[in-house]
């Protein structure tokens, strides 16, 4: 699960009419922080600028960047939250995902699902590396940074192919631009049974 914070002006209360109305909470706010979310993926806690004025020395902010969410007037900055610290003293756990080079490259087909890309050709790709929650993939067309996409693999039975999964681009190569690092945010059982199982497989031709 991914978090996003923002601090603002909301209007809440019961909205609707007698005959159907719910408890809400709206206003151009909540899409900003809605936005703000949209960059996270599962472990992130990401906040924005008037959320670091309001707290002050008590994060501790382990990234930023420059954002251009849709509907804001310019280029947002969003800061990744690493822990808390103060009385508190919290962090959040850090684990550096450990990619494994595959025997094969798997062949998988990307598109992406959100902006003026959006429903485009998909882009022919491959998985070269694999972790538990992501991949190194080679990708024919370059793909932005924190950019979403969906994927299926090829080159399988039509019921495994399928089956679609989801990733965000984290990183890409400044030496080669094909080579992207993405982490899985929606990933089936059977798919990820069988990246899984390229991984084992791979892992015990390392250590052998």
């Amino acid at each position: 699960m991914g978090i996003g914070i923002n601090d603002t002006e909301v209007i809440v209360g019961n909205i609707g009419s007698s005959k159907r109305s719910k408890y809400a909470v709206v206003g151009s706010g909540v899409n900003m922080t809605s936005r703000i979310e949209s960059y996270s993926v599962g472990g992130q806690i990401l906040i924005s600028e008037s959320v670091r004025q309001q707290a002050g020395e008590l994060l501790r902010i382990d990234a930023q960047r420059d954002v251009h969410p849709k509907g804001a007037k310019g280029p947002l900055r969003i800061y990744e939250v690493g822990g808390l610290a103060g009385g508190y003293n919290l962090a959040l756990e850090r684990k550096e995902p450990s990619l494994v080079t595959l025997a094969w490259s798997i062949p998988i087909q990307c598109k992406v699902v959100e902006g003026k890309d959006g429903g485009n050709k998909g882009v022919e790709g491959f998985v070269v590396r694999l972790s538990k929650d992501c991949a190194e993939i080679t990708l024919l067309k370059p793909i932005k940074v924190l950019t979403n996409f969906k994927m299926n693999l090829e080159d399988v039975d039509a019921k495994l192919s399928a089956r679609y999964f989801y990733g965000k681009v984290m990183k890409r190569s400044e030496q080669d631009r094909q080579i992207h690092v993405i982490r899985f945010t929606s990933l089936p059982p059977e798919v990820d049974a069988y990246f899984q199982a390229h991984r084992q497989y791979a892992a015990r031709g390392v250590v052998s």
